[in-house]
């Protein structure tokens, strides 16, 4: 046999259930027949609040209410060439952009190595000579104050 509290947790799942064991505790309860009783009113009362019709000259949504007029083939046809285009001017955009090579970027940083300008001073004067090596190199970049 059920209690009180899975009786009225069973009904408030479903008020409209038809479980043998609810209906045999309902038939011997007071209690949980009245409290039935309510959930159903309530039940009844929310089914009639939600039927209510809205009149056809309230419309407060905008977007609720479908158009039956269809845009023209004219009209279709200038939609798609119209993305088309700026699809292609997006695409050419991204494509036709200049980019900076990684050799660019090693050029402009080494133009602004200070050492890289005493070098090359040295290297006109005469001073420093082209290097055949890694090791006379590393020597060279010694001797560079």
């Amino acid at each position: 046999m059920m209690n009180h509290e899975q009786y009225r947790r069973a009904v408030l799942a479903n008020p409209l259930g038809t479980d043998p064991e609810l209906e045999a505790h309902r038939a011997g309860c007071e209690d949980c027949r009245a409290f039935t009783d309510g959930v159903l009113a309530f039940e009844h009362r929310l089914a009639r609040a939600l039927k209510v019709s809205m009149p056809i000259s309230a419309r407060i949504l905008p977007f609720g209410t479908r158009s039956t007029a269809r845009p023209t083939k004219g009209a279709r046809w200038l939609a798609l060439a119209a993305s088309v285009a700026i699809a292609f001017v997006a695409g050419a955009g991204i494509w036709l952009t200049p980019r900076s090579s990684l050799a660019a970027d090693v050029v402009a940083h080494m133009a602004e190595e200070p050492t890289l300008g005493r070098a090359r001073r040295l290297y006109r004067t005469g001073s420093l000579t082209r290097c055949s090596s890694v090791p006379t190199f590393r020597s060279i970049l010694r001797r560079l104050p």
